[in-house]
């Protein structure tokens, strides 16, 4: 059990323990394709333009595709990344995207105690380089000047 609890709250999407019937691992893989696939396609919310720009600084940030550009070409980001990054670049120069409160506003509610948003900065940094989202101790992230 505290296996199962730790990878799902490291980030796993899902787990499967053994022994597993082959047509409940076949039920969970069509599942996950469709919820790839729903998200990959997802048109932009209510009140999103369907053709939207969003910059700050040298990042670009394009709605209907849920890609970033820092200059060096669109990178594909999932539909949270996107929603954290965005809420950075329409907070650019500020801080506070951390924990809960960040999440709510991007429309994610999650265990205030997780690393939900450290994690999706993690993985943010790794895509568009770590001099991106700065620290700012004790209130947040920031998008860095560039």
């Amino acid at each position: 059990m505290a296996t199962k609890v730790d990878c799902l709250d490291r980030g796993a999407r899902d787990y499967l323990t053994k022994p597993f019937s082959l047509a409940e691992l076949l039920v969970r893989i069509r599942v996950r394709l469709r919820e790839d696939a729903h998200l990959r396609n997802e048109g932009p919310r209510p009140g999103e333009a369907a053709g939207e720009i969003v910059r700050a600084g040298s990042l670009t940030l394009d709605v209907a595709r849920l890609v970033a550009d820092i200059g060096q070409g669109p990178v594909p980001l999932t539909r949270l990344e996107f929603l954290l990054l965005r809420e950075l670049a329409e907070h650019y120069g500020q801080s506070g995207a951390q924990g809960p409160a960040a999440g709510q506003r991007v429309g994610y509610d999650f265990d205030p105690g997780s690393n939900v948003v450290d994690v999706c900065v993690r993985r943010l940094r790794s895509k568009l380089g770590f001099g991106l989202i700065k620290t700012v101790r004790g209130e947040g992230y920031q998008l860095a000047g560039r």
